[in-house]
């Protein structure tokens, strides 16, 4: 039986999942990045009851188009995409449950500000990989390393290691996926950077435990709406008193049944 935090757990990578299937075309990567770092970020300090996560997901990319200043993304727009998602490509886990508003958006973009510090400044691991690769001249190998950088946001690695770690974690994954074992080139080039192999297997292990799991996660549909009904859900009955006052509290979608955790 899995513990209540492996269930978080599983949550959590769903609702990632939801935001990358969001603009999955769109041909904006680092924003859905830096969207997933402060999601991450955004629940790693408060309770998942304390706010939707589909409403956190939705805010968090618009807030993260706004910083990246790739253009700012109407909140319209992203409202009308995640609908589709949560209506259709994901319906039996769903069931029309997203039916938020651009007043929503707009609140808890100053909920998660709060939360976040307004510390915005994000540095993600494709620099590092890309300056890392090339002396390698291995196109392939750079590849698939960057597809594993990109699963490595439904982990909680971005919260636990520097940028240029997951990084070498990823070209590590890459090499071994590629040849079954490091060739001596690049253990060399790996002894060269003086760096711990044990701990990249240690980054590389949760990235791995979650390819292991993913196959039969989606498929699994109804399994996870049970697992999501068992989530405590924020109250909007405080949404009218709201309304009548003036308030710095937490959105409407806020529970306040459910006190948040302490930041660690």
């Amino acid at each position: 039986m899995c513990s209540a935090v492996e269930h978080d757990q599983l949550h959590l990578t769903l609702f990632v999942a939801i935001l990358i299937d969001i603009l999955k075309n769109a041909g904006i990567a680092q924003v859905v990045a830096t969207a997933l770092v402060y999601f991450r970020r955004f629940y790693f300090r408060v309770d998942w009851a304390a706010c939707d996560p589909l409403l956190a997901i939705t805010t968090c990319l618009y807030l993260s188009a706004k910083v990246e200043e790739t253009g700012i993304i109407p909140v319209y727009s992203i409202i009308t995409q995640a609908q589709y998602v949560c209506n259709n490509e994901m319906d039996l886990i769903f069931q029309n449950a997203f039916n938020f508003t651009v007043n929503d958006v707009v609140e808890s973009e100053f909920y998660i500000l709060e939360e976040l510090g307004c510390y915005l400044i994000i540095f993600h691991p494709y620099r590092p990989l890309t300056h890392y690769c090339h002396g390698l001249d291995d196109k392939q190998l750079l590849t698939t390393a960057w597809f594993i950088l990109n699963d490595s946001y439904r982990t909680d690695l971005c919260l636990q290691y520097p940028p240029y770690m997951i990084a070498l974690a990823a070209l590590y994954l890459a090499c071994i996926m590629k040849e079954k074992q490091l060739s001596p080139k690049m253990v060399e080039w790996f002894a060269e950077l003086n760096v711990n192999p044990e701990e990249l297997i240690e980054i590389a292990t949760p990235i791995l435990a979650l390819y292991e799991t993913w196959e039969t996660f989606s498929s699994d549909k109804q399994a996870v709406r049970d697992a999501l009904s068992r989530i405590p859900k924020p109250e909007r009955a405080a949404a009218a008193a709201a309304a009548a006052a003036p308030s710095t509290s937490s959105p409407a979608l806020l529970s306040n049944s459910y006190p948040q955790q302490g930041q660690k």
